[in-house]
């Protein structure tokens, strides 16, 4: 991977310990297999995109959404460079319809915890255009069956992303998600992490939480401050 800044959170991670987010690494290596489907919504630079490409190999295949243009640009870098033909890079925002809206880029901080919710920006917070599409109509669009997992890291607008695949949830046509839940960045545009958890547990998925060496139920009386969770299809 190509790091262009090391004062950035991630890109410091992976160039100085080798890895980022380990827990939900190994989780990642364990599900795919050679041959699967693996999407990443909020793909950032791609570490989670490569994982997966190497995981799912040439048979299997990859999509990776990142609406940043800057961040986008990195991406599509490191795909190249991996090359790992597999992956089809996309600068779409996923959410609960189609559209334009304004992505908004925090100043001074990783241009990947932009965000398209629409609460206040700070002053020096710079915007720019996205497009915005379902994930059922994306799916549809490209023939697409089943997903084996699917990634979903958007900084609070992880709700807007499930809306937009309800199809695919009501046939569980997605086997695993791994979700990023912050109870207070939900609760800004009026969801909350318990909404979330029990629209997956509508759908017939199993939740927890993603432990070292074993993962826990998920309470959802219990308003999750910040954590990753993997549901699973029944």
């Amino acid at each position: 991977m190509q790091i262009r800044d090391y004062r950035e959170y991630i890109q410091r991670n992976i160039y100085f310990l080798g890895y980022y987010e380990v827990r939900e690494t190994r989780l990642l290596n364990q599900l795919l297999q050679p041959g699967d489907t693996f999407v990443d919504v909020g793909a950032n630079i791609g570490w989670y995109t490569l994982l997966a490409a190497n995981q799912v190999g040439p048979t299997g295949r990859v999509f990776a959404f990142e609406p940043s243009r800057v961040v986008f640009g990195h991406l599509v870098d490191n795909v190249r460079l991996s090359g790992y033909t597999c992956v089809v890079a996309e600068r779409l925002a996923l959410a609960d319809r189609a559209g334009v809206v304004q992505l908004r880029v925090a100043a001074g901080r990783s241009p990947g915890t932009g965000s398209i919710l629409q609460t206040e920006a700070a002053v020096n917070d710079a915007t720019e255009e996205v497009e915005t599409i379902r994930f059922d109509d994306y799916f549809r669009a490209n023939q697409l069956e089943s997903a084996r997992l699917v990634k979903i890291d958007v900084e609070g607008a992880e709700l807007m992303v499930l809306r937009g695949m309800r199809e695919a949830l009501e046939r569980r046509a997605i086997q695993y998600l791994i979700i990023e839940v912050a109870d207070s960045r939900l609760r800004s545009v009026g969801d909350s992490s318990r909404e979330l958890l029990e629209m997956l547990q509508g759908y017939g998925y199993t939740l927890s939480h993603i432990g070292m060496l074993r993962r826990t139920p998920v309470h959802t009386e219990t308003p999750i401050a910040f954590a990753n969770i993997l549901a699973a299809a029944r």
